[in-house]
């Protein structure tokens, strides 16, 4: 075990308030409806994911900060961590198990250092390119129904990775 993976194994428990997966799903309307929307896109969305790990790397090299922050050494458990959150994406159950790996995913991000706002906008610049590649993709039909799904799991991305940094800076300043 290195010390990510220790980090990960004190940090992970302390992060999901209780009953948080249902409150997030219920606010962010990810229910059934949503699932067999994301459903009819998967197919898309497989092809995109498959290229997020290498994608979100590139956006983050534009920043300075990961390249800085993240020893090269590092990048592939970063590949790894983005991969595996990919798989779970393209599973479209925003699970117990699609939230584990957002929060690893993030958690490696909070452990080297690298702020925030440059995950979010990679992740963000990273989901627009997956849209627009999609859209191009697809005729005209199904594009607004697919435009509100991305769109939402749009959302529900940025909104985990800024609640890991939130709750990961509030245990810090409790313990300092």
């Amino acid at each position: 075990m290195d010390a990510f993976d220790l980090f990960l194994e004190i940090t992970k428990p302390r992060i999901r308030p209780e009953g948080l997966i249902e409150r997030v799903c219920k606010a962010m309307e990810i229910n059934a409806h949503f699932k067999s929307e994301f459903a009819a896109v998967r197919g898309l969305v497989r092809v995109q994911v498959n290229r997020w790990a290498d994608q979100l790397l590139l956006e983050l090299m534009k920043t300075g900060d990961i390249g800085q922050k993240v020893p090269e050494d590092r990048w592939d458990r970063m590949r790894e961590l983005v991969e595996a959150h990919g798989k779970d994406i393209i599973a479209g159950q925003f699970d117990e198990d699609n939230f584990r790996t957002m929060e690893e995913m993030t958690l490696f991000f909070v452990y080297h250092g690298v702020q925030a706002v440059w995950i979010s906008a990679a992740l963000k610049r990273t989901v627009l390119m997956t849209m627009e590649d999609m859209l191009r993709m697809r005729g005209n039909g199904g594009r607004v129904s697919m435009m509100l799904v991305l769109t939402n799991f749009l959302v529900l991305e940025l909104d985990q990775v800024q609640r890991v940094y939130i709750i990961y800076r509030s245990l810090k300043d409790e313990a300092a």
